[in-house]
């Protein structure tokens, strides 16, 4: 595995995510644009990371179960403009 950012293979072992500083279960989220005008956005809980040692980038990661609900969404998420 590599680091996205300066591309190191000196890479953490996997580790519990955690956000701090805020209200009592706070989560770190990834949420997709909606698909139509009264449905609830898409989103998925980064629950682990890695960092890079070389450049000290976080590289979140979600859960086996928030991949496998991810991928069954996939098809219907909006493209974001680049």
């Amino acid at each position: 595995m590599k680091c996205g950012i300066c591309s190191s293979e000196r890479l953490s072992p996997l580790g519990d995510l955690e956000v701090t500083g805020g209200a009592q279960g706070t989560r770190l989220l990834v949420r997709f644009p909606r698909t139509r005008l009264f449905q609830l956005r898409p989103t998925f809980e980064a629950g682990r990371a890695r960092i890079c040692l070389d450049c000290g980038a976080v590289l979140p990661f979600v859960t086996e179960s928030e991949r496998r609900s991810l991928n069954a969404e996939i098809s219907s998420l909006v493209p974001t403009p680049d």
